[in-house]
């Protein structure tokens, strides 16, 4: 009985916590300019975001697009601590993690400045397409 209450509330923490990231990501407008600028690709925009990022400017634009990594870094270790399930982190984010490797100038700032954790379940995923 006690086994059952643990996993019964095991997998309430891990809904909890899965909602919160769900609110944090897809209500909440914080990571909107950049998801739209990797999303739709925006020719002028994701130049910009581009050039940002490669002079390490500094601008809102790229706080806002380190924010969005960390976010998602965030997220993939908790996966890698197995705090949350692939199937459910997939469930959610799939799209958005996937669309990373679309973009040199991502993958790229993931290697260079620590997002290993990140960049490994962006290139799982690419392998798999």
């Amino acid at each position: 009985m006690a086994l059952m209450t643990y996993r019964r509330d095991a997998k309430l923490r891990r809904s909890e916590w899965l909602y919160r990231l769900y609110q944090q990501f897809y209500e909440n407008d914080r990571f909107d300019p950049v998801r739209r600028i990797l999303d739709y690709e925006p020719e002028e925009e994701i130049r910009q975001l581009s050039t940002d990022i490669d002079n390490m400017d500094g601008t809102d634009l790229h706080e806002a697009f380190v924010d969005y990594l960390n976010f998602f870094e965030f997220i993939a270790v908790q996966l890698k601590n197995k705090n949350i399930r692939r199937d459910e982190v997939l469930d959610m984010f799939d799209y958005y993690i996937r669309r990373l490797a679309d973009h040199a100038f991502v993958v790229k700032y993931m290697r260079d400045y620590g997002y290993e954790n990140l960049d490994h379940l962006v290139t799982s995923l690419a392998a798999k397409k």
